[in-house]
């Protein structure tokens, strides 16, 4: 009858949608709005918020494509979740353009305050909410595409050729390895970051690990992530390789 007729025919549009990139990206954040609204973890007070729709789907996209040309190169292509902090002013930047390096934001013409690259230019995010959380009053949960990744000890630029054969540097200010919560974990490009949720920094401070609501997040933001980017061959965390 017309119902099923309908019923098929809408079924036949979400599959040819879920064969691209594009499609994909709208049902992620389809998905990924759905579960955070079922959560219901925070309310109004906390100022917590997803990072405007319509614009993840433009960035979810662009990792995505990213995750394909790595899957191409024989790079690993798990994505995680990671934690950004910046200013307030930058938030709506943020929204349409994602996260961008110094390279990427002269190209575009954009202009924020620098807070350091002790690492090199690149994205700097960590695994760790309250680390860094003094760079910025506002807080991101970051996916992030790491691919081949390499640890340093310190950056110098005579080595720029060899950072370059990789797409994220790890470093840890501290000088040892073994002080993960220090550590910095840096882009090379703004495709290999996504915004999901911004919150501010100061929702983080007097709480444990335990009753932050971001933390409690954590699970259902990456077990999005893991439906639309990480198969099971992939769900290992990339090797890290140390230099």
């Amino acid at each position: 009858d017309s119902l099923t007729m309908i019923s098929l025919r809408k079924q036949q549009e979400e599959i040819a949608m879920f064969s691209s990139n594009a499609g994909k990206a709208i049902f992620f954040v389809r998905k990924l709005l759905s579960e955070i609204a079922k959560a219901g973890y925070y309310n109004a007070s906390d100022d917590m918020d997803v990072v405007g729709a319509d614009d993840i789907v433009i960035l979810a996209e662009r990792m995505m494509d990213a995750q394909d040309e790595f899957i191409q190169a024989g790079k690993p292509f798990h994505v995680d979740l990671g934690y950004h902090y910046t200013l307030e002013s930058n938030i709506e930047r943020i929204r349409t353009d994602g996260l961008l390096t110094k390279k990427e934001r002269r190209e575009k013409s954009v202009n924020v305050r620098n807070t350091g690259s002790f690492f090199g230019d690149g994205i700097y995010t960590s695994d760790n909410p309250f680390s860094f959380c003094n760079f910025g009053n506002m807080g991101l949960v970051v996916a992030r595409l790491q691919g081949r990744v390499l640890r340093v000890a310190r950056y110098d630029a005579r080595n720029q050729s060899e950072y370059d054969r990789y797409d994220t540097l790890v470093g840890n200010k501290t000088g040892t390895f073994d002080k993960c919560s220090k550590d910095e974990i840096v882009l090379k490009t703004c495709a290999q970051a996504l915004p999901l949720l911004w919150y501010p920094t100061e929702l983080i401070h007097y709480q444990t690990n335990i009753d932050l609501p971001i933390t409690k997040y954590n699970k259902i933001l990456q077990d999005v992530v893991n439906e639309f980017f990480n198969t099971p061959i992939a769900s290992a965390i990339a090797k890290q390789e140390f230099f």
